[in-house]
């Protein structure tokens, strides 16, 4: 795709009146590609692909997962994509991939996300042979957090394996990053069911081998045992060369444990690989187990959670919030659009470029040699808003749906 001409606009330099317009025309057309800087192809599927991008306002790294809408359509997968997105919007997790923009044109559907830096952890292991159990307590506890997060707001992944588990390293620091919803599902009521047969063989449940209808929550419970137990093993608990062998397997529920294995995990692993699933630990019952509850001296491995991860971008402090704000007014963006935006959660150009700034910024401030306001200009009194300011504005939204609900009563 050709770019716009619109390159990164350094900090203290007003962009020109050229570069102003394509921007905002970049912005309202909804067509945002041409405000990244398109970077090579990192992952190929069967209806599309994923590549590393520039950021070109915001200078920061992220990805895009291009689907082909003619290849999608073809084999109806057009709603399941949609759905991949629908359950991305509601994610706010440090533990979980983020959402950025969403970019519909005629022919592609393009998810713009957090660029994951480092290596899936089923490498991760393979470079380290096998984690010992502090490691792999740290590590399981931010995925189990991550799934337990999903399961209260009625979220199943269904896919939760080594591959789809980003491990980066900051220095003394491993975090966890969980990616792909491609199968992910909403949990259904108790009159209803999920039916579909789906997963990696290795890591799916009994009941879905079993082709009945099942629960999800107990599926990922599943799933969460057997990456624990490859986390600790080097290997899944159930192996044979092909499906028709392995399920069998899967299905009796028959596993040996390595006698390396400390008693409270192996305690925790016979708990959650369970064949009857209303026998089978719960995700929330898997975190508040005995092993992931060791006294912390005890681990020697503390995982900090990093501020950048950690932070919801949609929401800055008040002077972070006041300078992103005016480095976007100097390109023409209305201060009370950028705000209804965000109030709204709505994932365009404008607040992907908002919360890419807030980003970097957060980056900025964990070095130590950085100051806080590198990336901003100079902030403008008529641009900047205190946080009372845009408490009172999301007030004033709340108040005027309130008034329109009551109307139409």
């Amino acid at each position: 795709m050709k770019g716009c001409g619109v390159t990164s606009i350094k900090a203290n330099k007003i962009p020109t009146a050229n570069q102003r317009e394509r921007i905002i025309k970049a912005l309202e057309a909804n067509d945002s590609l041409e405000l990244y800087q398109l970077g090579p192809i990192v992952g190929k599927g069967q209806f599309g692909q994923v590549r590393t991008s520039i950021h070109r306002l915001s200078q920061q790294k992220v990805a895009l997962k291009v689907f082909s809408k003619v290849k999608a359509v073809v084999v109806n997968q057009i709603q399941c994509i949609k759905k991949e997105i629908d359950i991305m919007k509601e994610i706010d997790h440090p533990s979980i991939v983020r959402l950025y923009e969403i970019i519909e044109t005629k022919d592609h559907i393009t998810i713009v996300m957090e660029y994951c830096e480092g290596e899936d952890l089923a490498s991760y292991i393979h470079r380290r042979v096998k984690l010992d159990e502090n490691l792999v307590c740290a590590l399981f506890r931010q995925i189990t957090d991550a799934i337990a997060y999903l399961h209260r707001k009625s979220i199943i992944h269904r896919d939760i394996k080594p591959q789809n588990i980003i491990v980066q390293e900051h220095n003394s620091n491993v975090i966890v990053k969980l990616v792909d919803f491609g199968l992910g599902a909403r949990d259904p009521t108790t009159l209803c069911k999920l039916t579909a047969f789906c997963g990696t063989p290795a890591f799916m449940a009994p009941e879905i081998i079993a082709q009945k209808q099942y629960d999800g929550k107990p599926v990922d419970a599943w799933s969460l045992g057997v990456l624990l137990f490859y986390m600790v093993t080097g290997k899944v608990p159930f192996e044979a060369p092909t499906s028709a062998e392995l399920y069998p397997k899967i299905s009796r529920g028959v596993f040996e444990i390595p006698a390396y294995i400390s008693t409270r995990l192996s305690d925790l692993l016979r708990s959650i690989l369970v064949i009857d699933a209303e026998r089978r630990l719960s995700v929330d019952q898997i975190r508040h187990h005995p092993w992931l509850y060791i006294e912390e001296q005890q681990r020697n491995t503390r995982i900090p959670v990093l501020l950048a991860s950690l932070t919801s971008l949609f929401v800055a402090d008040a002077a972070i919030h006041r300078a992103i704000l005016s480095e976007m007014a100097i390109y023409g963006l209305k201060k009370e659009d950028i705000l209804d935006d965000l109030a709204s959660k709505t994932y365009n150009g404008v607040t992907a470029w908002y919360r890419l700034l807030h980003l970097q910024n957060l980056k900025n401030k964990s070095r130590p040699s950085s100051t806080p306001a590198t990336l901003m200009r100079s902030e403008s009194k008529s641009t900047s808003l205190t946080s009372e300011e845009f408490s009172r504005f999301l007030q004033e939204k709340f108040n005027k749906a309130k008034n329109k609900i009551d109307l139409n009563q």
